[in-house]
């Protein structure tokens, strides 16, 4: 578990300059890390300096886990987006729309702007984002990893 709340305090720690964290519920329930339409999520530099960090940390997963982050970086589309890198809700609070309290300031920038949006879902998430107009490609994975999907969602008509 160290080695997760690692990835986590390293990830956050690199999108901070995005200034695109949201919180939601009555305490800190849940929260979304978000990359604003066509930023970088992390200048190369900062690339680096993260790859090097978690290679140092992961120890004998660093192989599996850069060949994740590689899948990524290839299933990452190019045509500029809003990016949701990530989104949790403590077990307790979820199914109470705090994920969707979540998206909901960003995606409504995203309509207006009429931008599209982008995240890689788990299984257990892939619902809430098809419900708010996510379309899922094809999974992928890595060795015994539990599978990642590509979601893409096109900009809603504003009325």
């Amino acid at each position: 578990m160290a080695k997760v709340r690692f990835f986590f305090d390293l990830s956050v720690e690199a999108l901070a300059h995005h200034d695109d964290a949201w919180c939601a519920g009555p305490g800190v329930d849940g929260a979304a890390l978000w990359v604003p339409y066509g930023q970088p999520p992390m200048s190369d530099e900062q690339s680096e300096a993260f790859a090097a960090a978690l290679g140092e940390r992961a120890g004998q997963d660093a192989e599996r886990l850069f060949e994740l982050m590689a899948l990524m970086e290839e299933q990452h589309p190019h045509e500029p987006h809003e990016y949701l890198r990530f989104l949790g809700v403590v077990p307790q609070a979820q199914g109470s729309g705090i994920g969707s309290a979540l998206m909901a300031p960003v995606l409504a920038r995203a309509d207006r702007a009429g931008a599209a949006a982008y995240l890689e879902a788990t299984s257990r998430s892939k619902a809430l984002y098809e419900r708010h107009g996510f379309v899922a490609s094809a999974p992928f994975a890595v060795a015994d990893s539990p599978p990642l999907w590509p979601m893409w969602r096109r900009p809603r008509t504003i009325d």
